[in-house]
């Protein structure tokens, strides 16, 4: 939902619209966007000639260098694209005559980069809506099973509150199903928390904040970290999870900050470590805040050892409340800017995706939909009392309206 910031018809140009980039080359990974400006640039019969183009710019880092990255896709004839508009499904590439990939350095101080080919662009499916959308097959299949069985059957109410038990249960058990399927496939990988806190203390020489943060300002964000990245170190006490976090950005005071900015990003856990045994959850990163690189802790401390149970890098976020000192930090270690701030962390919770939300939302309105609803049953026609299987024989049966057949009972 990124707005157009370009106002001509035949250009779009999505500012900061990008919020993951990453890949591998010759087993060099590279990622981002680091830097405060990406975008895609979308045009349809732009300029002359009349070309469609399709422009991905986002910072990378790539070999422990922040660089830019460049993803280009060009048509001269300009009959590809309909609209300027940010599109949901891929371009083609058999499409385009130009489609090219490109990392490099904006500065010669740097002498680093490489040019290829792009074979390949395509949609890539959240695990969780692809449960969703096969849940939803599962259950229409199922709806046209049990409805001929309904419409079959003669055995009585009996029989039909035995088939909606049996639907009952099933539907429940699918749900269960998915939970325990879902979930996993959603924490394993990449995972989101979501911080809160407040500002406690500033420190800005230079005026650089313009006075817009102050002790009690709010602050907020979100990191995303790999939670399959291996521990780098040995001791069973001490979890150090190195270039684990892909992602970090928020806001204090209506000023943002976003990293990693470099390759030096880790999350620190110790459970009972050293003398006293304590307890810490640490993540130490390089950030981009107004315009400066700075160091960025996040940090959750106590002297007790009773938070954490294990150094692992679990999917389930620390509760800042059972920690001594929750801190997190904005600081130039240079000195050189004198600009910092210190704050007291307050929140810190899971972040799910949305298609797993709508799973198991649609899950629990169908259970309760199976719990709403009645059986009701009419025969078609009558069973004779020697045609009806053995274990129907004996039970009582009601008279069809209107029915003078001798099989019938005389009363209901």
């Amino acid at each position: 939902m990124t707005p157009d910031s370009n106002p001509h018809p035949d250009r779009g140009l999505y500012e900061d619209v990008i919020t993951d980039f990453s890949g591998l080359v010759g087993g060099f990974p590279f990622g981002g966007p680091v830097g405060a400006r990406n975008s895609i640039e979308v045009q349809d019969g732009f300029f002359s000639p009349l070309a469609d183009r399709y422009f991905v710019r986002p910072g990378v880092t790539f070999a422990g260098e922040p660089l830019d990255a460049y993803l280009g896709l060009a048509n001269l004839t300009g009959d590809v694209f309909s609209d300027d508009a940010l599109p949901v499904i891929p371009p083609d590439l058999g499409s385009f005559h130009i489609t090219e990939f490109s990392i490099f350095s904006g500065s010669e101080t740097v002498p680093l980069g490489l040019n290829g080919d792009l074979h390949s662009l395509s949609l890539v499916p959240e695990p969780a809506a692809l449960a969703l959308l096969g849940f939803g097959a599962l259950l229409a299949g199922r709806r046209r099973r049990a409805g001929r069985i309904l419409t079959l059957g003669v055995r009585g109410s009996q029989a039909g509150e035995k088939v909606m038990k049996l639907r009952r249960v099933s539907t429940g058990a699918v749900v269960l199903l998915l939970v325990a399927v879902v979930s996993p496939v959603t924490r394993a990988g990449f995972v989101t928390f979501a911080f809160e806190g407040e500002v406690t203390s500033v420190r800005d020489d230079n005026g650089l904040l313009g006075g817009a943060v102050n002790a009690g300002t709010p602050f907020s964000g979100a990191y995303t970290f790999d939670s399959l990245t291996p521990d780098g170190d040995p001791h069973p006490s001490r979890g150090l999870y190195e270039n684990a976090i892909t992602g970090f950005s928020g806001s204090v005071g209506g000023l943002s900050f976003f990293g990693p900015v470099g390759s030096d990003s880790t999350i620190d856990i110790q459970n009972d470590w050293l003398i006293p045994p304590s307890d810490e959850y640490v993540l130490s990163l390089d950030t981009t805040f107004v315009g400066h690189q700075l160091g960025t802790l996040l940090g959750l401390y106590d002297i007790t050892g009773q938070p954490l149970s294990s150094d692992e890098l679990s999917f389930v976020p620390p509760d800042p409340a059972l920690f001594e000192y929750p801190v997190f930090i904005l600081s130039d270690s240079s000195e050189v800017l004198g600009l910092g701030l210190t704050g007291n962390l307050t929140s810190l919770t899971l972040v799910p995706e949305p298609s797993t939300l709508i799973t198991l939302g649609s899950g629990a309105w169908l259970v309760s939909r199976r719990r709403g609803r009645t059986v009701s049953f009419v025969p078609t026609r009558a069973i004779p009392a020697t045609a009806a299987p053995r274990r129907w024989r004996g039970r009582a049966r009601r008279r069809r309206p209107g029915c003078r057949c001798t099989e019938c009972p005389a009363s209901a």
